[in-house]
């Protein structure tokens, strides 16, 4: 991938859970697991589908799409692999409540620890 311009993040998990919502919701309204999959992974996915999400969830796409410029991606990318290494955790078992509010400084801190394990 290409960050020359930065990346699109979605952040529809958020939006989700402060409405008390789900995937299964969008779903019910049209929006594929795998459209939402795309959105997520930074992938190219149709305008439309940004357009069925907000109509759906009657909001703006900067609701949950915020552009990352590229100064900003390695902080970015450090903590989106902070956070699918707290989501391995949390499949394991392990109680992850304490790491939500970890700052960038503890994230680099903690993914070395990791990478010398």
């Amino acid at each position: 991938m290409n960050y020359n311009y930065g990346i699109i993040h979605c952040d529809l998990s958020r939006v989700l859970k402060a409405r008390g919502q789900d995937r299964k919701y969008l779903a019910k309204h049209g929006i594929t697991y795998e459209e939402l999959k795309k959105l997520e992974q930074h992938k190219s996915v149709n305008l439309h589908t940004v357009i069925k999400i907000c109509s759906v969830l009657n909001c703006q796409p900067g609701t949950f799409l915020k552009w990352i410029p590229p100064e900003l991606m390695g902080e970015y990318l450090r903590r989106d692999e902070f956070n699918a290494w707290l989501q391995e955790k949390k499949k394991e078992g392990v109680d992850i409540s304490r790491y939500q509010s970890v700052s960038d400084e503890e994230i680099k801190k903690l993914l070395e620890l990791t990478k010398n394990q």
